[in-house]
């Protein structure tokens, strides 16, 4: 085991020399350390039999991300085992390590050396298991025997896999269904607004993002579009009980005000979250911009958390600003969301929308969107029909990201008056 090589790679300083020195101090194994996946990649000629490769190395150099690494280590060196290192717990995140032939995914805890340990005896036991195969395959038949029982059992253990990663995707395919049915059906949308259109699109199957409308009893129509903490099956989760704390404060309280709406469901997500195990007691919840459209008497009253509203008017952009606090447990959650009316005029276009498309990196240099490119987007497309718009920023959106990871969920509505 002395000679054996193993190569560890993250771009976390303290994360390595920590992995490095238990390593050092609990095995026998070689071991060599690289901040970036280039340097690891221009080193393989030392044949290393592992890399423990972190997931998400830097961002900004996207052809250097993890799982771009352990995709070019396992074109080139097909016969290296890589561990993947993460502190991402997505289930989506792991199926497409194991799915570009990763040996094992391992989330990033006190834990992790431990999983790591017993990973590479596994890669052992398993390679052992390979060798006995080829010394059965050409033994006589009492061995080619043997060889069958043993191709039996990991065939068996590859049903297994195949059945778990099945069920797996068909929970995740069930959850969408279940998430699309709390958002506003089209019937809604059409029946109350004039024009509008939602350009959404989810990182995952299922998304932390959702936008939700009511018809209120004052004959106000009320628009959410909100970030949960968080996207794909945990977003999705957050967004539920989202939905649920907004529907409970306009339902059960009365209440109308967008400001007293997210001031109560704010308190009920603390108080629903305040029991979930963390030492803080649930710092989750979510960024949005709910805004009440009075159209009879043209004017719009809103109240938002993190996220503005932007009205564009005559090729001009008006930013309506939040408050900078989330709807959820925070250092000001005491401090009450406030509330602004703005009078509309015909052909005003109000905007809202998720952090998400600003930060998407892509273009030339690989680098974020940003709100400024997407206020000056949307004034210089406000003129268009709602269909239009919508087509453009999915075509742009998505342009940009071209072949990068999309890095979070994206929703924008344009709503014409």
């Amino acid at each position: 085991m002395r000679s054996f090589l193993i190569f560890l790679v993250d771009d976390d300083p303290l994360q390595l020399k920590v992995l490095e020195t238990q390593f050092k101090d609990r095995t026998l194994y070689q071991i060599k350390t690289f901040t970036s996946g280039k340097e690891c990649l221009d080193n393989l000629w030392q044949k290393p039999g592992i890399v423990v490769l972190d997931y998400y190395l830097n961002p900004a150099q996207p052809a250097y991300t993890g799982l771009k690494i352990l995709k070019k280590i396992k074109a080139t060196h097909p016969e290296i085992h890589v561990l993947m290192l993460s502190s991402q717990d997505r289930i989506e995140v792991a199926v497409n390590c194991m799915r570009h032939d990763a040996f094992d995914y391992i989330i990033k805890s006190e834990a992790a050396f431990m999983r790591i340990q017993k990973a590479i005896t596994l890669l052992f036991n398993q390679q052992t298991l390979e060798d006995e195969l080829v010394y059965y395959k050409t033994s006589s038949s009492l061995l080619e025997k043997m060889v069958e029982e043993r191709i039996q059992v990991i065939d068996e253990q590859r049903q297994i896999i195949d059945q778990k990663h099945k069920e797996i995707t068909d929970s995740i395919n069930y959850a969408e269904h279940i998430q699309r049915s709390f958002l506003p059906s089209n019937k809604l949308l059409d029946d109350n607004l004039k024009e509008h259109f939602v350009f959404y699109q989810p990182k995952d199957v299922v998304s932390g993002d959702f936008y939700w409308a009511s018809k209120m009893l004052n004959d106000q129509f009320m628009f959410l579009t909100a970030d949960s903490t968080g996207h794909g099956v945990p977003g999705a989760i957050m967004s539920i009980l989202n939905i649920s704390c907004v529907e409970k404060a306009i339902e059960a309280e009365k209440l109308t005000e967008p400001s007293d709406i997210l001031n109560h469901a704010r308190l009920k997500i603390i108080e629903t979250l305040k029991h979930d195990g963390s030492r803080d007691g649930g710092r989750d919840g979510m960024d949005c911009s709910l805004i009440a459209f009075d159209f009879a008497n043209k004017s719009l009253t809103y109240a938002a958390a993190n996220n503005p509203v932007w009205i564009v008017r005559d090729k001009v952009l008006i930013e309506l600003l939040p408050n900078k606090m989330p709807v959820g447990k925070h250092d000001n959650d005491k401090v009450q969301f406030t509330q602004k009316t703005i009078g509309l005029q015909k052909n005003d276009v109000v905007y809202a929308t998720t952090d998400g498309m600003p930060d998407q990196f892509g273009g030339p240099k690989g680098k974020k969107f940003m709100k400024k490119q997407l206020k000056k987007l949307l004034v210089s497309m406000a003129h268009l029909s709602m269909a239009k718009q919508k087509e453009k920023l999915s075509l742009i959106f998505n342009k940009w990201k071209a072949n990068l990871e999309q890095v979070d969920d994206v929703t924008v509505v344009g709503i014409r008056i």
